[in-house]
């Protein structure tokens, strides 16, 4: 089980200053984020994906 990982995703979007709204529900979580800023947010996800290996 991981914990804290949405903790530390939402760190990174605030840094870059990409508000988010986190939606957790039974089986997935689910961020919510402005529709101009999804390629910043899917590149700072892949970059957490990538320093998690």
């Amino acid at each position: 089980m991981a914990v804290g990982f949405l903790a530390k995703i939402t760190q990174a979007l605030a840094e870059k200053k990409i508000s988010v709204n986190a939606f957790s529900a039974y089986h997935h979580d689910h961020l919510f984020v402005p529709y101009g800023r999804k390629e910043d947010t899917m590149e700072t996800l892949r970059r957490i994906s990538e320093s998690a290996n």
